[in-house]
């Protein structure tokens, strides 16, 4: 069986003072570690890996989803014309339909147009409120 016992610092055994010393000179060297990382690489691989998994459960999310190759077929244009298009292929424009599906409106007929039809993307090319050529500008 062996026994620890610890020593304290200057009783008078051959080389303890010697340790005692080296000890606090090495507490006053300033030591660099080996795994310095800058924050912009930091800050840059948490980004790519935070992008990375958020793409590949989007993409399982959104794999079923009629409007998945919808986003193809955008037109070459601004962003707020790309998005105009993308609501209207994709009926996310109809504000009206869904406020009544969720009992906010009575009707889901969109109150600019005069014909009390329903707000769709069907009806938005043909609505008298709109001209052909100025349908992406309302957004």
């Amino acid at each position: 069986m062996k026994n620890i016992q610890g020593i304290p610092s200057h009783c008078g055994i051959p080389g303890n003072e010697k340790v005692d010393g080296l000890s606090k000179k090495g507490c006053l060297i300033i030591q660099a570690p080996y795994n310095l990382v800058s924050y912009k690489s930091a800050s840059s691989t948490t980004n790519q890996t935070l992008k990375t998994t958020h793409m590949s459960l989007l993409k399982n999310r959104t794999k079923e989803k009629q409007w998945r190759n919808a986003i193809f077929n955008l037109p070459d244009c601004s962003r707020s014309i790309s998005v105009a298009a993308f609501r209207l292929m994709t009926g996310n424009d109809c504000l009206y339909a869904h406020l009544c599906r969720i009992r906010i409106v009575d009707s889901p007929a969109w109150p600019l147009c005069c014909s009390s039809t329903v707000m769709n993307a069907d009806h938005l090319p043909v609505c008298s409120v709109f001209t052909k050529n100025c349908i992406y500008s309302g957004y």
